[in-house]
């Protein structure tokens, strides 16, 4: 079962488009996790003072 050079190297591509989405959709939930703590500690420092 082996794929010829230019299979591989389309998979290849295809394997690292799919990585780059995770990693941007990874990013953005990071991002609006951060956003969250960041309101909710906003938040809380207010009722405080």
């Amino acid at each position: 079962m082996m794929k010829s050079l230019k299979e591989t190297r389309e998979d290849m591509k295809q394997l690292l488009k799919d990585l780059e989405k995770m990693i941007k959709q990874g990013w953005h939930k990071a991002k609006s996790i951060g956003k969250k703590k960041e309101e909710i500690h906003l938040g809380y420092r207010r009722t405080m003072f």
